[in-house]
């Protein structure tokens, strides 16, 4: 007996009414399955719940029927109805597309209505002088009876059309991170650098063409906050510098991607393309390209080198000295 009036009790607690559903940023190019949730509860003999949902936008100003649903339930009997509703894209415009979420039962119509909004414009590409993104509230979700609404905000740190370097050596991308309001979520992630002298060849190539597809990921750093990092062990050929994604022959494995040694003339200044495709609740892509631009070699020239090796003349010092290493 106790443990049926726990039940009971259990029972009585449940919410009723609309329980759940979730309306994604809407699109004028493709359909939206939206799946929800109503709890019924009849107080009178085989009782009528009357499940509409309406449309209402500047193409429809008096509001249109988009989905309709009937059900009976006996009295005393509480039921979970659970539909999948489809929203034709060719009736949503560029307004505001208003869905209310309507059951009338006994006389009496309960309602919630959303504010839905077009998903916000694709692709971004994130420079000085756009280093954040902030789309409109057009994400919804009823939850336990409770509407909340979300938006997507991303701040792109270290996303410059130019990232310096000291000197030629490897890729540092230390220096870019992203924060996100929300968990942050895409579909996709990819490193391209564009192809010179054939000198990323053991890479595979990609689309745009030119370019080879560097192996990378984004690192959760904490709730917010994400980095973007090498994704995999590489391989370097440790005489030329030369890099591959998989084990060769005189290669050693490294976490990094060194510049090919020899090549500071032409490979000082390397294009990236950084995609990101499908991110946040508006699977918004994200293009960022920039330059790797290194301002001194790791050895050679006094010149133009972070390392170099210096002569002393007889003439200036009065003792011929073997080579040391010396700092421009």
């Amino acid at each position: 007996m106790p443990l049926l009036l726990l039940c009971t009790s259990f029972q009585s607690e449940q919410k009723l009414g609309w329980i759940s559903f979730i309306v994604q940023p809407l699109s004028l190019e493709s359909d939206q399955e939206i799946r929800f949730l109503y709890r019924a509860l009849a107080t009178s003999d085989n009782q009528q719940f009357l499940l509409r949902i309406y449309l209402r936008n500047d193409k429809y100003p008096n509001r249109i029927l988009v989905f309709q649903n009937s059900i009976f339930v006996s009295k005393g009997d509480t039921q979970d109805i659970s539909r999948l509703f489809v929203l034709d894209h060719t009736l949503v415009d560029n307004s505001m597309n208003e869905l209310t979420f309507s059951c009338v039962s006994n006389g009496i119509e309960e309602q919630v209505i959303v504010k839905a909004a077009l998903r916000f414009p694709s692709p971004f590409y994130p420079s000085e002088e756009q280093v954040s993104l902030t789309t409109p509230y057009n994400y919804y979700e009823l939850r336990d009876g409770v509407l909340s609404r979300k938006r997507d905000m991303f701040v792109f740190n270290g996303f410059s059309s130019i990232v310096d370097d000291d000197y030629y050596y490897y890729l540092d991308l230390s220096g870019l991170s992203i924060f996100s309001s929300n968990a942050f979520t895409y579909s996709k992630v990819s490193l391209l650098i564009e192809e010179s002298e054939n000198l990323y060849r053991l890479f595979p190539e990609s689309v745009p063409s030119g370019f080879r597809k560097l192996p990378v990921q984004i690192v959760a750093r904490d709730l917010n906050n994400y980095d973007i990092r090498l994704a995999e062990n590489l391989y370097v050929d440790p005489d030329t510098l030369l890099m591959s994604p998989k084990m060769r022959e005189g290669f050693i494995a490294t976490s990094k991607f060194y510049f090919p040694k020899d090549y500071y003339d032409s490979e000082h200044d390397v294009r990236f393309k950084l995609l990101i495709d499908g991110c946040g609740y508006n699977k918004i892509d994200i293009v960022y390209d920039f330059y790797y631009y290194s301002h001194l070699k790791f050895m050679g020239d006094c010149r133009d080198s972070q390392y170099c090796i210096g002569v002393a003349s007889t003439e200036d010092e009065g003792v011929l000295t073997d080579w040391e290493e010396t700092r421009p």
